[in-house]
């Protein structure tokens, strides 16, 4: 051991001083040397650089410096430095090579000499033939001197890392033999200790394992004796002594095993006064004796305990799985009551009387055992008041329990002694914290109970608390449920009702302005109604949204999907609610996104409803400032195999805004932001309920961003299908148009103005007063750059629109002068003869739509669209495949509106003012096709209809076509189950007249 210890120290120690002195090399000769060829490098860039800087740049001195410095010491010192460590390597390649290029940079050196000389003063790069002799050297010699020169120090510092790299690895291998040694050294020191523990193991250990198996043994019961090992060592001493002990523990273990068989009576004697295993072993025989009757009566507790605790089983389920209370709690008294071994169990609810002010227990149900029957509501009950003591306990929800000598109330001892009754325990029952009744156990005999019995019982009677609140509930439920139905069913049909009502109206007034638009009309009297027409339509949408809030509640609001322009849409719903902002002075802005797809799939009606609704708070709730309309796509995306796009439409208003408290309940219905608001404002508070509805029926979301005092902003995503993806409006080239100017006080239709032209791929300017756009237009002129096109707003401050275009006027003449546009909203009227008396060609509504000015740009400035500006006026035709139609109808107007419709399409009307006259009119005139009302005095509609389907005459199979104000789904199915052929719902359109004629009466033919 003491050899090895000595070789491993030398052969580290010879190891460990090889290492360092390879390590010693590497870092005193091997690195500086590597040093220095990277300094040499860099001064020989330096030079390069600084040689060419001299020359070329002949005000940077401090380049010149450095130069000098190289050529004075900076060289030397390095040559001196990186000499003596390569001669350190003794590698004679290695000094040669450097000494040769020592040589040839200081032919460099030379050259670099004479270009300085060349060209040492300011006034010397003047002279062409010692500039271009300089710039020659530069190029002929330095430079390819210079790369010469680095590629043999690069050459030389790749050889230095190769020596590098080999003196690290002579480095590592010397040190992985080190650590070699060393672990096998510790493996040889660790398998000579373990051979010595072995041997060790064998020569001691042995005997105190047998010892130790006998030891083993005695703890499993079996004793045994050593006997080959009669030494009279210690090890022989252990022996003896265990074999005493095995002795022992054979006679203590017979004496056990009669104890364990209940052979108590077994003699046992202790060994003596030091035998505390014997006396522990008499103690135990006594505390078993003592053990085993406590036992005995354990288990009969045991027994009832679980008697009792399976009958309150049978009974909670009970209770649990059945609804009706009577049966339950019937059932679940006899099963207890058989259970737990009583001779009777009553339920007493308590009652307060008000005529007499008195409380009474009244028998709720009653089980006895003699005669196993349930008794319901009996007529039994007795007064609280007199019986205190039992009072203050249960309505402290505590328990009573007494024997009846020992009852402090006479009456109820009384009334206990009457009944034969010994014992009585009573367990309260409590309703939502109030004491309902109680649970009364009673028996023949004086019945002790444990706590523990009580435990479980009083556990029984909380759930029985809350079994008859649970059943009690669901019974409330069940009628709330009823009444909650009948109200919505009234609602319903007051909703129907209201609809009826209010379309009676309407259809006169939607059906005579159709009819007034197909005669001759001023534009300006054709403008005007239809906008009457749109504002009855909308008055009409209104009506739909309570009709929509009514459906929406019940969960029948449907959502249609059909092809529609949503740019259409979008610039039709804001003209028609840009009257209303006109009327407070308020701007419209609105701004869709040109890309938009011509065709989408969805439900136009209820995106226009939300519209409509957004776009009237955002006015009413604005009283300065401008209500901003924006649509614009948010990405494409595949929804089950078709194209969907995603489109927010935003409206932003200046209005008064919304507090952070009241985003959400604005949602609730007929909720606003403030109370105060209703009356300032008016408004029922159902539109954001039912257009949040109406989005989220759709897929989308709708969302609410406000500042209060600084207005609102509304978004309402939705995803729909795309149709058509070529956008409504695309470019057209207007050579003839070739710059726009737009004038407008307000900032952000300028910026839409811009926006439109943009996507027109037309140049525009934009300026915000009159004054402004003087001065851009004179410009102009004197550029001889004028504006092909002007379009001025009409009221701005200080200079009008009118004033403004005076004033271009005088400016522009002739040739010069542009075609001008007036933006101006529905009072343009008021103006448009001093507007055309002024030079101004044609007035833009606002807000500006995109595919009106795009028309306008085409009609003015392409030849295409010269013939296109005619407004088609809608013409009632003449109807051939009919003659005679019957109109059924009670109201007059009505009755007017369709004759007059039918009349102008050529057709005989016939007319009844209820059921019984139709069927009068149908047998004697036999028409082609019949109108029914549904809702008429004498006979309806759906009575007549019955009657002539139910006719053997020819008659039965005329078209009837129902002609209501019942507009609910139901009224629909309802008039098509009773013959009707189709239905059309007031106010009608005259196109629906038009496609139901044609759908019957050409089939008739």
């Amino acid at each position: 051991m003491g050899f090895l210890f000595v070789a491993n120290g030398i052969i580290t120690i010879v190891t460990l001083r090889h290492n360092h002195q390879l390590s010693k090399r590497i870092s005193a000769v091997v690195l500086p040397s590597m040093e220095g060829i990277d300094d040499f490098n860099k001064m020989v860039l330096e030079s390069k650089m600084y040689t060419t800087n001299w020359v070329f740049l002949r005000t940077n001195k401090e380049d010149r410096v450095l130069l000098r410095k190289i050529h004075d010491s900076g060289y030397h010192d390095l040559k001196i430095r990186l000499t003596t460590y390569t001669e350190a390597w003794a590698q004679k390649r290695i000094t040669d090579s450097l000494q040769h290029v020592f040589a040839r940079y200081e032919q460099l050196l030379v050259i670099e000499k004479e270009i300085m000389n060349s060209l040492q003063q300011f006034t010397d790069y003047d002279n062409p033939v010692a500039k271009l002799e300089a710039e020659r050297k530069i190029v002929d010699e330095v430079l390819p001197r210079t790369a010469a020169i680095r590629n043999s120090l690069l050459n030389m510092h790749e050889y230095g890392w190769k020596m590098y790299a080999s003196a690290s690895q002579n480095l590592e291998n010397a040190r992985v033999r080190l650590r070699t040694f060393i672990i096998i050294l510790i493996i040889t020191f660790v398998l000579i200790g373990w051979l010595l523990s072995v041997y060790l193991i064998k020569r001691i250990i042995s005997p105190i394992n047998r010892i130790r198996n006998i030891v083993n043994d005695m703890g499993k019961g079996i004793t045994s004796k050593l006997t080959h090992h009669t030494t009279h060592d210690e090890i022989g001493e252990m022996v003896m002594a265990v074999n005493n002990l095995s002795e022992k523990l054979q006679v203590t273990s017979l004496f056990a095993h009669q104890i364990g068989k209940r052979n108590f009576e077994m003699p046992f004697d202790p060994l003596g006064e030091g035998d505390t295993l014997g006396k522990a072993l008499i103690a135990m025989r006594d505390n078993l004796k003592t053990s085993e009757r406590e036992l005995m009566k354990a288990t009969c507790t045991l027994q009832k305990k679980d008697q009792l605790m399976q009958a309150v089983t049978e009974a909670t389920h009970e209770l649990i799985c059945n609804d009706r209370l009577d049966e339950a709690i019937g059932k679940t008294i006899r099963s207890l009551g058989t259970g737990i071994d009583v001779d009777g169990i009553n339920i007493y609810k308590m009652r307060h009387n008000e005529k007499d002010g008195l409380l009474y227990a009244d028998s709720f149900m009653r089980w006895l055992k003699h005669s196993d029957k349930i008794d319901s509501h009996a007529p039994v009950y007795y007064s609280f008041n007199m019986m205190p003591h039992v009072h203050n306990v249960l309505k402290n929800n505590g328990i009573f329990f007494r024997f009846t000598r020992h009852v402090e109330d006479a009456t109820l001892q009384r009334i206990l002694e009457k009944r034969n009754i010994n014992s009585l325990a009573a367990i309260p029952i409590f309703l939502k914290d109030q004491f309902w009744g109680f649970v009364s156990l009673s028996n023949g005999y004086e019945r002790l109970w444990t706590e523990t019995e009580f435990s479980i019982l009083k556990s029984f009677a909380v759930t029985l608390g809350a079994a008859i609140e649970r059943i009690q509930t669901e019974q409330q439920l069940i009628v709330a449920k009823e009444h909650a139905e009948a109200a919505s069913k009234a609602k319903s049909d007051f909703m129907a009702n209201m609809s009826h009502e209010l379309r009676t109206p309407m259809n006169g007034i939607i059906g005579f302005t159709d009819l007034v638009l197909t005669t001759d009309l001023q534009k300006t009297q054709r403008d005007y109604l239809k906008n009457v027409s749109r504002s009855a339509y909308n008055l009409l949408n209104i009506i739909n949204d309570i009709l929509d809030f009514s459906k929406i509640e019940a969960g029948k609001l449907l959502i249609d999907e059909m092809p529609f322009n949503l740019s259409e849409l979008i610039e039709e719903t804001v003209e028609i609610l840009s009257i209303k902002a006109e009327e407070k002075g308020l701007e419209v802005v609105c701004s869709i996104d040109p890309g938009l797809p011509s065709q989408l799939i969805g439900d136009p009606l209820r995106i226009k409803q939300v519209l409509t609704n957004l776009m009237g708070n955002a006015i009413k709730f604005t009283s300065r400032g401008e209500v901003f309309v924006m649509v614009q796509p948010n990405g494409v995306h595949n929804c089950n195999g078709n194209m969907c796009m995603d489109i927010d439409i935003t409206v932003k208003d200046t209005g008064i805004g919304i507090s952070d408290d009241k985003l959400h309940a604005i949602f609730e219905s007929f909720t606003q932001a403030d109370n105060s608001t209703t009356r300032k404002y008016g408004g029922t508070g159902l539109g954001l309920t039912i257009s949040r509805s109406l989005v989220e029926l759709m897929g989308g979301r709708l969302a609410v961003d406000s500042i209060p005092g600084h207005g609102s902003s509304f978004t309402f995503s939705i995803a729909m299908k795309i149709a058509n993806a070529t956008p409504p409006i695309t470019f057209d080239s207007k050579p003839l148009l070739r710059e726009v100017l737009v004038i407008d006080d307000n900032e952000t239709n300028c910026k839409l103005m811009r926006g439109i032209f943009d996507y027109l791929h037309i140049p525009c300017k934009i300026c915000y007063s009159g004054a402004e756009a003087l001065s851009i237009i004179e410009q102009s002129v004197r550029n001889n750059e004028p504006f092909d096109l002007i379009i001025t707003d009409h009221q701005m401050p200080v200079m009008d629109g009118i004033t403004l275009v005076k004033e271009i006027k005088k400016l522009l003449k002739g040739p010069a002068e542009p075609f001008i546009l007036m933006l101006s909203s529905l009072e343009k009227t008021l103006y448009q003869q001093e507007a055309e008396k002024t030079g101004i060609n044609k007035f833009l509504s606002k807000p500006v739509k995109l595919h009106e000015l795009n028309f306008i740009l085409s009609t003015i400035f392409n030849k295409a669209f010269e013939n296109g500006s005619n407004e088609t006026i809608p013409v009632i035709e003449t109807m051939s495949t009919v003659t005679k139609v019957l109109i059924v109808e009670d109201e007059p107007m009505n009755m007017l509106l369709i004759s007059e419709v039918l009349r102008k399409m050529g057709v005989e009307v016939l007319k009844a003012g209820n059921g019984r006259e139709a069927l009068v009119m149908v047998a004697v005139h036999t028409p082609d096709l019949v109108f029914m009302d549904v809702n008429m005095p004498v006979m309806d509609g759906f009575t007549a209809t019955r009657q002539i389907r139910s006719s053997t005459t020819g008659q039965n199979k005329i078209p009837i076509i129902a002609l209501t104000a019942d507009a609910m789904e139901e009224d629909r199915e309802r008039c098509l189950e009773s013959g009707m052929n189709d239905y059309i719902s007031k106010p009608f359109k005259l196109e629906e007249i038009y496609a139901i004629i044609n759908k019957y009466c050409r089939k008739a033919n």
